[in-house]
């Protein structure tokens, strides 16, 4: 949220001219809760950024919820899904016309255009195929936005929207999604969960991962199956191990190749007399036990290293016919572990690939 704060405001950066010769019209795509828009030709970073946008979307907070557009130019205003005509954005307000939108990425002053000094709203830009229904739609929400025309008086202003006076800050950000949670009626303990996981040094995608898998909402064969994505039972297995079927709780701690790995990597940290096995593979449910914070941090960094590949490894059986290799598997989480520790560890003179394949832990007296 706070690098699509900073999108949003910080025009005058000189990373902002770059962002906007690359991506076109980027305040606009903040907002975006469609995927459709990415491309293989986007940065990761960028790609991580605007694919969080659908994850805040299927929680059920967005970017609109908490940032508030008043229009100028309408060149950086999202036309679907910016807050900007009304308490919700337009793609909530009308979901009839949203599902035939031509383009989920246009922006407020590409919906329209200038006659003289007088603006009109061109619907034809809006839908494909409107039908009867669809034109009375359309004519309803021409009225309702006859007062949040465009006036080209500069360029479009974002608020924050929950206190606007004070304005953003990481805090106000963090509050505000405790509070949405606790609203939904989650858990304490899984908000407990997510907020030590929110503190973990790891890539963005490693996290919304961790995110869902929290929450219970990655993909696995038996939502698929729920769903009626998958039918045949045959399909619906484990990827590791037949003739069971694939949960959480199943692929990530009861299989018998991830407690193989999980058996391994504990012994490998080195902490059996505060953590065992089992609790390791639960760790957001048991960090407290480890009381020093940087130790807790880096066994919740490899907690995640071993989420992550686990994870990887099950995609690449199922869609690429990759068979599974203990040594590789466990390479790779020492190795992607590592990677994230040595990111807020560099100057550490002990943080070597060396003496983490031996023992982590002891890289945090170097």
């Amino acid at each position: 949220m706070k690098w699509k704060w900073r999108i949003l405001t910080e025009e005058n950066a000189i990373w902002s001219s770059l962002l906007k010769h690359r991506y076109s019209h980027p305040e606009a795509k903040m907002f975006v809760n469609d995927t459709c828009g990415i491309t293989t030709r986007d940065s990761i970073w960028w790609r991580d950024l605007m694919m969080i946008n659908g994850c805040e979307s299927s929680y059920g907070l967005t970017v609109s919820d908490l940032i508030y557009c008043r229009i100028h130019n309408g060149e950086s205003t999202s036309f679907w899904f910016s807050k900007w005509v009304g308490d919700q954005n337009i793609s909530e307000a009308y979901p009839e016309l949203y599902a035939k939108a031509c383009s989920p990425a246009m922006t407020v002053a590409e919906a329209g255009y200038r006659e003289g000094s007088v603006w009109m709203w061109d619907v034809a830009r809006w839908i494909i195929e409107p039908d009867e229904d669809d034109l009375m739609l359309l004519a309803m929400l021409s009225d309702q936005m006859q007062d949040f025309s465009p006036d080209n008086q500069g360029k479009d202003v974002f608020v924050w929207a929950k206190d606007e006076s004070k304005g953003f800050s990481v805090k106000a950000c963090g509050e505000e999604i405790r509070r949405f949670g606790m609203a939904a009626d989650l858990h304490p303990g899984t908000l407990n969960r997510l907020t030590f996981m929110w503190k973990l040094n790891v890539p963005s995608k490693v996290a919304i991962f961790a995110w869902r898998l929290i929450l219970d909402r990655l993909p696995t064969r038996d939502h698929l199956k729920s769903k009626g994505i998958l039918i045949d039972d045959n399909v619906c297995c484990c990827a590791f191990c037949p003739h069971v079927l694939e949960t959480s709780s199943h692929l990530f701690d009861d299989c018998v190749i991830s407690d193989r790995i999980w058996r391994k990597i504990s012994q490998w940290i080195g902490i059996s007399g505060k953590l065992t096995t089992a609790e390791l593979k639960n760790f957001s449910n048991h960090f407290e036990k480890i009381k020093a914070k940087d130790e807790r941090l880096t066994v919740g960094v490899i907690w995640l290293a071993v989420l992550w590949n686990l994870w990887k490894v099950r995609n690449a059986i199922i869609f690429n016919g990759y068979i599974f290799n203990f040594d590789e598997c466990y390479s790779s989480i020492i190795l992607s572990s590592w990677k994230w520790f040595r990111t807020v560890n560099v100057s550490s003179s002990a943080c070597n690939y060396h003496y983490w394949n031996i023992l982590p832990l002891s890289c945090l007296q170097g």
